[in-house]
């Protein structure tokens, strides 16, 4: 077994931030720009994303739904998942509307800023959702 000088300790232990990073953004939604930020220059910065909710036909930004603003639990909630879109965080999420505001069903995605530098074009791509 290789045993670790104090010299190589601190590479060690950064190198072991970076694989766990990775892995976590990769396989399980987590922000780039979390965990000290590798490869935060490699995607859009988490406030730019936009959370959108469905309500009864109805699709509205996150932040405009007034009678849901005012609830602090709710305004988390947006915020982490616009930092860490998992499926569990968009379900947690989906609860609370369907507890605040009594509706059954109730889907939310989280989109994010696209440019295609070929093409010149400026859009969205969906980066996750979930649908009750």
């Amino acid at each position: 077994m290789v045993s670790l000088s104090k010299k190589n300790l601190v590479p060690f232990l950064v190198l072991c931030l970076a694989i766990t990073q990775l892995c976590l953004s990769k396989f399980n939604g987590m922000s780039n720009w979390k965990l000290g930020g590798y490869g935060m220059y490699s995607t859009y910065h988490p406030t730019s994303y936009s959370v959108w909710i469905e309500i009864d036909q109805e699709r509205l930004e996150a932040k405009e739904i007034d009678y849901l603003n005012s609830n602090n639990g709710y305004n988390q909630l947006v915020n982490v998942c616009t930092y860490y879109p998992s499926n569990s965080n968009l379900r947690k999420l989906s609860a609370l509307i369907q507890n605040k505001a009594g509706k059954s069903k109730v889907a939310v995605e989280v989109w994010r800023p696209n440019f295609n530098s070929i093409t010149k074009e400026y859009g969205r791509i969906m980066v996750n959702s979930y649908e009750d």
